[in-house]
């Protein structure tokens, strides 16, 4: 669904302006489940493709990025990204992607409020974000991911799901327009 959200959101761009040049921001990018996907993807739309920024906080993940994806996407560039922290401290300019994708990885922030706001820092004003968050009480998902450090570290408790670092449906909507997110959809 994601990848099938950023295609079409490229396509369209593409039917409006055939010269158009997309950057795009993966958000924690981690071992690349996300991207290896994506970038197959995005494979007929190389050429409306400028930049696709491959970050994380661990330098770990972004060396595997670069032994993974570079040669094959000239357009995969790495870069050291905390988005708990102001864009301009991490040298990313302001309102510079056309996309930024986040993938189980904004619950794992202290509050999701200011991490928005640093998310949202870097789109256009016409940019769009991708959220892919749990969503849910799961077993599987605390048992799994609860040993991990990140899992604990939300300070907004009243935002999160009992017991859980995760957000529902319903309190994702109603954050995201709060902190200026429009034209919300949930596929």
């Amino acid at each position: 669904i994601l990848g099938k959200t950023i295609v079409a959101y490229i396509q369209q761009r593409i039917n409006h302006d055939p010269n158009t040049r997309i950057r795009l921001l993966e958000v924690g990018a981690g071992t690349g489940g996300t991207t290896e996907g994506l970038l197959k993807k995005l494979i007929p739309f190389q050429k409306h493709i400028t930049e696709y920024l491959y970050t994380d906080l661990s330098k770990a993940f972004l060396m595997h990025a670069q032994d993974k994806y570079v040669k094959d996407y000239p357009y995969v560039m790495t870069h050291l990204f905390d988005v708990t922290k102001p864009i301009l401290e991490q040298e990313i300019q302001p309102d510079s992607y056309d996309v930024v994708i986040a993938t189980n990885v904004l619950h794992a922030t202290p509050n999701i409020r200011e991490t928005l706001q640093n998310a949202k820092a870097v789109l256009h004003r016409s940019g769009i974000i991708i959220i892919n968050e749990i969503s849910n009480q799961s077993w599987f998902t605390h048992l799994t991911f609860g040993l991990l450090e990140g899992w604990w570290l939300s300070q907004d408790r009243a935002l999160r799901i009992p017991g859980s670092p995760g957000l529902y449906p319903q309190t994702w909507e109603r954050v995201l327009k709060e902190e200026g997110f429009s034209s919300l959809v949930f596929p």
